[in-house]
């Protein structure tokens, strides 16, 4: 692994590493990731103990000055979506970062 996951990536990785047939994958990954997208749309906080937080921050609208020509200009209010990782998770992604070895579940070492 390493590089960029793409959903077919991430749902034959996950059917590999549980042993699930095609469809089971699909419909388990599409559940989730639905399940997701419906909260962070509806502004609901995703909190996962051991993971992280995922959320829907509301922004103020605000006035700022240009660096460079001082001219002054109006941002607007928006939504931004914001992760947080959480201690454990965060300290195992460092942990992975140092050249500790990591097994895939293909038994590939990292």
């Amino acid at each position: 692994m390493g590089g960029t996951l793409n959903y077919t990536d991430f749902r034959n990785y996950f059917r590999e590493k549980y042993g699930l047939t095609h469809n089971e994958s699909k419909e388990i990954c599409d559940m989730v990731l639905e399940t997701i997208k419906e909260c962070l749309i509806l502004n609901d906080t995703i909190d996962i103990q051991g993971f992280g937080r995922m959320e829907s921050k509301f922004y103020q609208a605000s006035r700022r000055k240009h660096p460079v020509t001082k001219i002054m200009y109006d941002v607007p209010a928006k939504y931004k979506l914001k992760f947080t990782a959480y201690k454990p998770f965060k300290d195992q992604w460092k942990d992975s970062k140092k050249g500790i070895k990591l097994v895939h579940p293909s038994g590939e070492v990292k």
